[in-house]
């Protein structure tokens, strides 16, 4: 049985060339505008990327097949090692709406809205996949 679903869905055309984006960072986006898909995607940190703690700051430096995407370091506030740390065992973006607002004691709308442009951000980076 075949299923086409024709129905109103929110506006993605803000995600700004649509057509140039993987089937991953659409979904990131789509998901942003308000589509609910039916399995939540499970977002995991590439393997490219290594934290260490460097005079007491947190970064991220790429290693191996991410240097070629990103030759650099990446520095993280608290939030956003909370964040990775947690990406490193994969969880959905309710999991880690959760762990944001609780890590930090921050309503759960405002942890929604910091998860939803740090997963943007490192998707657009391609630093993160969506299994």
């Amino acid at each position: 049985m075949i299923d086409i679903s024709f129905k109103e869905y929110p506006d993605i055309s803000k995600a700004g060339g649509a057509g140039k984006l993987s089937d991953k960072e659409l979904a990131v986006k789509m998901e942003e505008a308000g589509y609910q898909f039916n399995n939540s995607c499970i977002y995991r940190s590439k393997p490219h990327y290594i934290m260490r703690e460097i005079a007491g700051e947190s970064i991220l430096v790429s290693v191996g097949d991410g240097v070629a995407d990103f030759c650099g370091i990446v520095k993280l506030n608290a939030s956003a090692k909370v964040i990775w740390n947690t990406l490193q065992n994969g969880a959905t973006k309710e999991d880690l709406i959760q762990v944001l607002a609780d890590a930090f004691h921050i309503p759960e709308e405002q942890a929604k809205s910091d998860i939803e442009k740090a997963l943007e951000l490192l998707a657009q980076k391609r630093m993160i996949v969506c299994e």
